[in-house]
């Protein structure tokens, strides 16, 4: 038996991650008779990840009057969505 975990709540590795998931899970897998335990990677920092949350903010903000400055909190007017600071 085999078994590929793709944990998608995850969307980096950090240490609680890795004890938990390739190394406490992989264990219990093992003692389960399953023969191959694989962990796929995190998402992380991936073009296609990174690309799909800006799709998903750009289509949140559309068609709304103001948008969020980088730099400040408050809402600039839409005409401003070419400043550098947005």
């Amino acid at each position: 038996r085999e078994v590929v975990l793709l944990p998608i709540a995850f969307v980096s590795e950090h240490s609680e991650t890795l004890v938990e998931l390739d190394i406490e899970y992989k264990n219990l897998a093992n003692q389960s008779g399953i023969k191959n335990y694989y962990r796929v990677p995190a998402v992380g920092t991936h073009p296609s990840f990174i690309s799909g949350l800006g799709d998903l903010i750009l289509e949140t903000f559309e068609g709304q009057q103001k948008v969020f400055s980088e730099l400040d909190p408050k809402l600039c007017n839409r005409e401003h969505l070419l400043c550098p600071l947005v």
